[in-house]
């Protein structure tokens, strides 16, 4: 920080009582520690003697005022933001009143990629697994042809979507069957 002129010296000691008023005017129990309120508005007391120009037209104290203001604001904002952390150190308390830390509590990465991945690719079986289901079910192989309003029904999805699906498929067959014929044709 710089160094104060004697002026800004006697700025910031003139308006010491300023920081209590300030303080008490923002401070809620519970929301903020008083002394770093108290200590947000000292800080915003300097800063504002530093930068202070009297050729604006306005007193120092409406100036110091806002600026103070202004930490105190700053300083609830980064508490806040800490509010809800947690430091991996800090003790669980668990059935039988055991102590363990936070860290012991922590899956190990490498297992928790190994599931997810696991988990998706059980997903993309079981989607792959459905679709099939789906597209015997409309068509009616080996089972009689269902209309995509029961099918919706059956499967617990959308008719749009049972509706989408088939429509892929047939692009996917026609598609197919074009590069087929063009291969014969080559």
């Amino acid at each position: 920080m710089d160094i104060l002129t004697p002026i800004q010296n006697d700025l910031i000691l003139q308006n010491l009582p300023l920081i209590t008023f300030i303080t008490k005017k923002y401070y809620h129990p519970g929301q903020c520690n008083w002394d770093d309120m108290w200590g947000a508005a000292a800080l915003g007391l300097v800063k504002a003697a530093q930068k202070y120009d009297g050729n604006r037209g306005f007193s120092f104290s409406t100036f110091a005022g806002l600026v103070m203001r202004n930490e105190i604001f700053l300083a609830l904002r980064s508490e806040r933001k800490h509010l809800n952390c947690v430091s991996l150190d800090a003790e669980l308390i668990i059935d039988a009143g055991d102590k363990i830390p936070c860290y012991e509590m922590i899956a190990d990465k490498n297992r928790l990629i190994e599931e997810a991945e696991d988990r998706l690719l059980l997903a993309e079986i079981w989607e792959d697994i459905r679709q099939e289901d789906i597209l015997l079910d409309y068509f009616g192989i080996g089972r009689p042809p269902l209309k995509q309003k029961d099918i919706a029904e059956k499967y617990k999805v959308s008719q749009s979507y049972v509706s989408r699906l088939i429509k892929k498929i047939i692009v996917q067959i026609r598609t197919r069957n074009y590069a087929d014929m063009s291969d014969e044709k080559g």
